[in-house]
């Protein structure tokens, strides 16, 4: 990739352009980028269900993967299908650009959240845990 056709990518009529061309140079590597954050987010799915059953706050963490993976993998794979089709203005390659900054903006979010709000909830479990064992549990 030259310093040409880089300088070329930030220039607004370039990322703007309601027409681009819809032979794509990266159709194949979007395509299997999109469809394998689908399939990682039934993965995901399937694991916080799992988790669920047991009470786990892990399944919290999981099912944010799930809705951030899901949710950007069917907006990448539609922008592709509009740019594939030739659809104006929903074919500009700054949705795309702007999905892909959405999808590390997210991913950021669920970083932080696993950091902090995930390590919070680990510690008043193991709280809970520690009161509970002097309380009487009723028979029944």
């Amino acid at each position: 990739m030259t310093l040409d056709r880089i300088k070329m990518f930030f220039q607004p009529s370039y990322l703007f352009s309601p027409y681009p061309n819809p032979d794509m140079m990266f159709l194949i590597p979007l395509l299997t980028f999109f469809g394998g954050m689908i399939v990682l987010s039934l993965v995901s799915l399937y694991i916080s269900r799992k988790k669920k059953k047991k009470k786990n706050p892990i399944s919290i963490v999981f099912a944010y993967i799930y809705n951030w993976f899901f949710w950007m993998g069917i907006l990448g794979l539609s922008l592709l299908f509009f740019r594939y089709e030739g659809i104006n203005f929903l074919s500009m390659r700054f949705l795309l650009l702007l999905t892909l900054i959405g999808f590390f903006a997210w991913g950021l979010y669920v970083f932080v959240f696993y950091k902090k709000e995930y390590k919070k909830m680990l510690k008043n479990i193991e709280l809970d845990k520690a009161k509970n064992k002097y309380f009487v549990k009723r028979r029944k």
